[in-house]
């Protein structure tokens, strides 16, 4: 996240940021996630929240969330805190698994209560836009294998991506329930 580009999102009035962020320990971190070191991140997201409060904004409420392995739920507390004194908020996020069956079995992740309780059809799509590290614009955020990009915001805006022909055929298949050889197709939340 360059200064430039932290700046032009505030000022457009982005109403919601969240960054993903897997504990507090380098090591574990750096380990998890591909791309950009921990303290460069974390950088990133102090100087974003440095701009917000120079810019005197409201918004964007900005999050912190990591997925809660066994590591970073031993380090819970020392991550909520770590957050929470740089003024932004931490969720956890329990791991699941809504766009492929390959990669976790997850048949035993609900206990005894076996139905998960989802929304008839999965609005991702239609309000939300996951954009990772290296600026590529993915459909959601388990699309790991990155497997439906629809474009990267250092070629496009934001806007000219969310409104591009495959956005849009993508968010037409999803009302049709058309999710065939989707990334989609196997989503219990869809």
């Amino acid at each position: 996240m360059t200064e430039e580009k932290a700046y032009n999102l505030i000022k457009a009035g982005l109403e919601h940021i969240v960054f993903s962020v897997h504990g507090v320990d380098k090591t574990i971190y750096d380990n998890i996630m591909q791309g950009p070191k921990f303290e460069t991140v974390v950088q990133n997201i102090e100087r974003f929240v440095r701009i917000k409060d120079e810019l005197g904004a409201k918004k964007p409420e900005i999050e912190v969330w990591a997925v809660l392995t066994k590591d970073v739920q031993q380090q819970l507390q020392e991550t909520r805190d770590f957050w929470k004194s740089r003024g932004i908020k931490f969720k956890g996020r329990q791991l699941d698994n809504r766009a492929n069956p390959d990669i976790i079995d997850t048949s035993d992740m609900a206990g005894e209560d076996s139905e998960w309780k989802y929304a008839y059809y999965c609005t991702i799509p239609f309000w939300r836009a996951w954009i990772l590290w290296n600026g590529d614009m993915v459909l959601c955020c388990v699309d790991w294998e990155r497997t439906t990009v629809f474009g990267n915001i250092h070629k496009q805006s934001i806007k000219e991506i969310w409104n591009n022909d495959a956005y849009k055929s993508y968010r037409q298949r999803m009302k049709n329930r058309d999710l065939a050889g989707t990334l989609c197709e196997y989503c219990e939340g869809t």
